[in-house]
């Protein structure tokens, strides 16, 4: 019961120590529901949209983590996906995604919308890859 209770008052410490070092901020988040991309080129693999939330702290990050599905119906249903944004100093949205063995990298996009490069689990160019979001 002692080490349970010192290993508790060390990560009550460094938990601290976090928060008052201005490290890591307690703070809320927002959640953004029902984003839909639309996709093209030959790297969609069949896919024709991404449909996703996205949750951040928007007063305070300029990062959110993407999540849900991609509409493949050439691959029988929807796929899972998952990714991180961030919007760069330049005010451009840099988006990257997985979904299955395959990561999509979509850099500088311009209101969430542009040109992407899709690799592989071995790293190599699948292609060139277009996301549009939808209004």
């Amino acid at each position: 019961m002692n080490k349970l209770v010192r290993t508790a008052i060390v990560f009550a410490a460094a938990i601290s120590a976090q928060l008052t070092s201005g490290a890591t901020t307690l703070a809320g988040s927002n959640t953004f529901v029902g984003l839909v991309w639309n996709l093209s080129g030959p790297a969609a693999i069949g896919c024709s949209q991404i449909l996703a939330d996205a949750t951040g702290d928007a007063s305070r990050s300029k990062t959110i983590v993407i999540y849900g599905a991609m509409n493949c119906p050439s691959l029988g249903g929807g796929v899972p996906m998952i990714g991180s944004a961030y919007v760069g100093t330049d005010g451009r949205f840099n988006f990257s995604f997985n979904f299955g063995l395959v990561l999509v990298v979509c850099p500088n996009l311009v209101g969430a919308s542009g040109a992407c490069t899709a690799f592989n689990s071995s790293g190599a160019n699948l292609g060139p890859l277009a996301i549009s979001l939808a209004p």
